[in-house]
């Protein structure tokens, strides 16, 4: 088969010299190039996930001259290109190799059959050779992982998991809402975080700062992935009581030229950080 390729002869004599091209093709029977080791989102992979209107492309490749003609099957029946929006067939020859693509657009009239297998076949003078392309419904992703939470006066910040159960597609980040408890039952957001907003590198964060103290509220948590947004985690917490700052401790204090002193404060333990704003600084001179 490698030796499929094109060849120059060459005549020479003290003369002239004349040289001819010409192309070898080796007959031989399709041979259905392998998917290898890829995901199920790259159109190569033998597991496909569609939805709703969304075109999912299920493809084959093989080597073996002459190029093949290409079917595809679904249950035996042979499927016809172009006849309705759902099937459309391209095929592309390339120099010694040979590609098929199935593009499949689901429908609401189709969607209780044409998630199934299907196979392309390929076939030339040599002889026939198949391969098979599991094509699965995709649903929105299951419900996200809180793995704990930290919660101040005004700050609530989240540790979050992918869910377990994807869909059949990646999850692409987060979705929170949120509502206080006694309130005008305004629920506000949702809220965007992306999939690494837990992580120490992740930015942002997830994090919800602008809280009132002492406040019960509402959230809703939801993954989101290219078919939607799943199911939304609730829960609710309670923020901490706003109280006054503690009393400041001055860490150190150097004196300067001109007396001037330059203080250190450190700051209050038991105090939502997130709520100071300044210190105020009063002294008597002696």
């Amino acid at each position: 088969l490698d030796d499929t390729w094109n060849y120059t002869c060459c005549a020479r004599n003290v003369g002239d010299e004349r040289r001819w091209n010409t192309t070898i093709q080796v007959m031989q029977r399709p041979q259905i190039l392998p998917r290898g080791e890829v995901l199920y989102t790259d159109e190569r992979s033998g597991l496909r996930f569609g939805w709703r209107f969304n075109a999912t492309n299920l493809t084959c490749a093989s080597v073996g001259m002459p190029h093949p003609t290409w079917t595809w099957y679904r249950r035996g029946e042979q499927i016809l290109n172009g006849v309705n929006a759902t099937f459309q067939i391209i095929t592309w020859d390339h120099w010694n190799w040979s590609q098929t693509w199935l593009q499949v657009t689901p429908c609401l009239h189709t969607e209780h059959f044409i998630y199934d297998e299907y196979v392309c076949k390929a076939t030339n003078l040599r002889g026939t050779n198949e391969s098979k392309v599991l094509f699965q419904r995709a649903s929105v992703p299951g419900q996200p992982v809180l793995v704990s939470y930290s919660v101040t006066q005004s700050v609530l910040e989240l540790n979050v998991q992918p869910p377990k159960q994807t869909g059949g597609m990646a999850t692409l980040g987060y979705e929170l809402s949120y509502t206080s408890f006694g309130g005008s039952g305004h629920w506000y957001g949702p809220v965007r975080f992306p999939v690494d907003a837990s992580d120490d590198q992740g930015r942002p964060r997830f994090r919800i700062i602008g809280l009132v103290g002492g406040t019960g509220y509402q959230f809703k948590l939801a993954a989101r992935s290219i078919v939607g947004s799943g199911t939304p985690y609730a829960f609710s917490i309670l923020t901490l009581e706003a109280t006054r700052p503690g009393p400041v401790q001055v860490s150190t204090v150097q004196r300067l030229p001109h007396a001037r002193c330059d203080r250190t404060f450190s700051k209050q333990k038991y105090f939502d950080l997130e709520c100071l704003t300044t210190y105020k600084h009063h002294s008597d001179v002696g």
